[in-house]
């Protein structure tokens, strides 16, 4: 079925870039359920924005289970990227070209079917050494990425402030597609797949539906 509406990708990465979170979904569910997740973490205290090390262990631990349930119940897709680094490989070659062209493989059955504007927001923590930001250069390569396994050729894409953008012809329509590197605060997106990833992660929780939330092991040594 195709799908006109705005679509969101949030993407954010955990313990020291050696995951990556995404998180995607029409705009309308993004803020529906973190409307939900707002509605949990006020229960206990805890305004917006969301950030999991700022959350106290007592409120993750009672929130756990009703979090879980609405993403269960939800339309959004996460998926869980665990990517150690490869032998002799530099991080910005996993980070410019490597992962971009993981996570669009496994985006490529939903952006398929896509017309209208889709948004892909990046937190701005991507650094190597902790220092050299490369979230803007990693944003690039998603979108080039995306374009190129949806119509098979090469896009360059504009580059305006902290956007990049590049618009592509598909059969069913006109598509649009907007990577933002954004501060976690300004992302109701990053700001969900940070806690999604800290309950994966840190609590080891699987009980995340298999429908929903995928999980790939890639760059294994």
């Amino acid at each position: 079925m195709e799908l006109t509406s705005v679509m969101i990708i949030g993407i954010d990465s955990a313990e020291n870039m050696t995951y990556t979170g995404i998180i995607s979904g029409s705009l309308a569910d993004i803020y529906s359920i973190y409307e939900r997740f707002a509605g949990i973490f006020q229960k206990r205290g805890v305004n917006p924005p969301f950030h999991w090390r700022k959350i106290s262990r007592k409120v993750k631990d009672s929130s756990m289970k009703v979090i879980i349930e609405a993403i269960n119940s939800s339309r959004l897709k996460i998926n869980v990227f665990e990517h150690k680094r490869l032998p002799n490989a530099e991080r910005k070659v996993v980070f410019y070209e490597l992962l971009p062209q993981h996570i669009c493989l496994r985006l490529l059955p939903w952006t398929k079917e896509l017309t209208g504007n889709l948004t892909i927001e990046v937190d701005d923590d991507y650094r190597i050494k902790g220092k050299f930001n490369i979230t803007k250069a990693f944003a690039k390569s998603l979108v080039e990425n995306m374009c190129f396994q949806l119509i098979g050729m090469r896009v360059d894409s504009r580059d305006e402030s902290d956007t990049i953008k590049a618009t592509i012809k598909l059969k069913k329509g006109i598509l649009n597609i907007y990577g933002k590197v954004m501060r976690s605060d300004n992302s109701k997106a990053i700001q969900m797949v940070d806690i999604i990833l800290g309950y994966f992660i840190h609590y080891q929780c699987r009980d995340f539906s298999r429908s929903h939330v995928h999980h790939w092991k890639i760059f294994k040594n």
